[in-house]
């Protein structure tokens, strides 16, 4: 137990320091990949979208960019964001998986327009909750490049911007139908293994 006591009008926080957990030796590398309309997809197939109210990501920004920032509301709304990013987190089943491999997205705003929708996507928020969540059970976190993994071909590896059309992915090339973020959380797993493209 620390030293430290968080005293409020309501409550007594004691605070304790729990010990890092080893990593883990054996297990599967997953890819993750963020988006709009599913929050998390993976490599595995899995795909985090709603929570246990409904709400998904895509709701919550579009109920953000109809307030005015600063307001309670949108505070609220910002809370909302937070709690949700952190049960979809929690819906992660992270047994039998030694490494988490996301996108690393630099500079997604710099120097664009955006609507006000992407405005408020924060893709920090998502990576620190899942880094955390990783530390907790003893997974390697990993970033890697972002470059061309949505429209790169996870089973041949022709890349092409017209492969991706929304939420679907249809290789030009060998005619590979997929969901477009497992395609890309495919893509994040084995980036270490892909050639790098020319701009």
């Amino acid at each position: 137990m620390l030293s430290s006591v968080l005293l409020s009008e309501k409550a007594i926080e004691l605070r304790y320091e729990k010990p890092k957990p080893a990593l883990k030796e054996h297990g599967e590398v997953i890819g993750v990949d963020q988006g709009l309309k599913s929050l998390l997809s993976t490599s595995r197939n899995d795909s985090l979208a709603r929570d246990q109210h409904g709400w998904t990501l895509l709701l919550i920004l579009l109920k953000m960019s109809r307030q005015k920032s600063g307001s309670v509301a949108f505070k609220a709304s910002q809370a909302h964001l937070r709690n949700h990013i952190n049960f979809i987190m929690k819906r992660l089943d992270l047994s039998g998986v030694k490494e988490v491999k996301l996108e690393e997205i630099v500079n997604i705003k710099f120097g664009v327009s955006v609507s006000r929708l992407l405005k408020h996507w924060s893709n920090p928020l998502i990576r620190d909750s899942l880094a955390k969540a990783c530390e907790e059970s003893g997974v390697r976190f990993t970033l890697v490049p972002n470059e061309y993994n949505s429209q790169r071909c996870n089973e041949c590896g022709w890349t092409q911007k017209a492969n991706r059309k929304g939420k679907v992915f249809l290789c030009r090339k060998c005619q590979h139908l997929d969901d477009a973020d497992h395609n890309a959380g495919g893509n994040i797993a084995i980036r270490d293994e892909l050639s790098d493209i020319p701009a």
